[in-house]
């Protein structure tokens, strides 16, 4: 028999998600130039819970390092990133990437509070501090996004977060509707925040 899971979801603009949370403003480094404004409403919300975050930090997909750039600069603790090599690949909604080209936005910054970690990151043994933010955009098939946010559950900081990128209960991208589904296998009658910025987002608290 199928097993049905249930979101309880709460639509809600930034300005009111960082009263109800007390978050604290971050800044977006200058060289992080965003390709367009909702891009750049992602970068806010990125740096908010990073500004905010009392701990270390799991980012869940590197790629390029764009993102990570910004979770570093907003914190003085570790920021921890794991992305896969080509021949770490189970999934099928993800981006193949070289050594080379991961994170290459941060190495060209310098940035030092980042460790960087490659392989699956459903098979990942993370043995940092406990973060107090988890960001997850890695792999986007339903099966990932499900066992990213159980992982990040098991070892989060007492009163920290999760947040998943491309979240959008309303979308009909076959990619987002995966993500859409995980989460929702995860969440199971708990309440998620959606944040609305034109955007792809989701805040778990």
């Amino acid at each position: 028999m199928m097993q049905i899971y249930v979101m309880k979801i709460e639509t809600i603009e930034l300005d009111d998600l960082v009263d109800v949370l007390g978050l604290t403003k971050g800044t977006i480094p200058t060289q992080i130039k965003p390709a367009n404004d909702r891009r750049r409403l992602d970068d806010i919300f990125m740096s908010y819970l990073a500004a905010t975050s009392k701990g270390d930090i799991v980012e869940i997909g590197t790629s390029y390092g764009r993102g990570t750039c910004i979770l570093a600069s907003n914190t003085s603790h570790t920021v921890h990133t794991i992305n896969p090599l080509p021949e770490h690949h189970t999934g099928q909604i993800t981006l193949n990437m070289t050594k080379k080209d991961i994170g290459k936005y941060y190495i060209d910054l310098g940035l030092k509070n980042i460790c960087q970690y490659y392989g699956s990151s459903i098979d990942w043994k993370y043995e940092g501090s406990p973060p107090n933010f988890c960001f997850i955009d890695g792999c986007h098939d339903k099966k990932y996004a499900y066992l990213d946010g159980v992982m990040c559950e098991k070892i989060l900081s007492d009163g920290g977060w999760i947040a998943w990128h491309d979240f959008d209960p309303n979308s009909k991208e076959y990619w987002v509707r995966e993500v859409v589904a995980g989460v929702r296998q995860w969440a199971d009658g708990r309440k998620i925040y959606h944040l609305k910025l034109r955007s792809l987002e989701s805040l778990i608290i």
